[in-house]
């Protein structure tokens, strides 16, 4: 799209490619250690639910390790070629960048958390939850300025996703 039009809207190449590498550096890490919490409603659904209720060890922290997967790691890196690629900031802006970034897990985490409680009254939690999770990381690989006002509000407000990828992104470039 880029070699075709050059820009999208007023955003350049290097511009756009630090939100994409900024929500996929984050969901990679969400990824890594939250996925038990993604998968939840698979293991209620199923019964094994029952046997991390008997084990003597937080119920949390056994969810958290359930779907602890290495093979995620291809996300991680290719987001961060990506970060690497479309950096162009000065030491205090990439301090900045960091916190962002380690601001996304911590959003996406508590958003699949919301998924998971869901799934004791709703049985198909995982595509409505999907819509705001892997939905939000394509909607931020993009600048919210580019998508209708409903959608910018809806990624500010209610799913916070510009707090964590858009607003330091911009603060980031300047």
């Amino acid at each position: 799209m880029f070699s075709r039009f050059g820009a999208m809207g007023e955003w350049t190449l290097p511009e756009v490619a630090l939100f994409y590498g900024m929500v996929h550096v984050a969901f990679a890490l969400t990824e890594a250690w939250s996925r038990g919490f993604d998968t939840f409603g698979r293991q209620v659904q199923t019964g094994h639910f029952d046997r991390v209720l008997l084990r003597p060890r937080s119920i949390p922290l056994q969810v958290l390790g359930q779907e602890f997967q290495l093979m995620r790691v291809e996300r991680l890196v290719q987001g961060t070629i990506v970060l690497l690629w479309a950096a162009g900031w000065t030491l205090g802006k990439g301090a900045w960048l960091v916190a962002a970034i380690l601001g996304g897990p911590m959003l996406f985490s508590g958003l699949f958390v919301l998924q998971a409680t869901m799934c004791f009254w709703i049985i198909e939690t995982l595509q409505l939850a999907n819509t705001v999770t892997h939905g939000g990381v394509e909607t931020a690989q993009y600048p919210l300025s580019i998508y209708t006002k409903g959608l910018r509000e809806l990624f500010t407000f209610v799913v916070p996703l510009a707090c964590t990828n858009y607003f330091p992104a911009l603060a980031v470039l300047g």
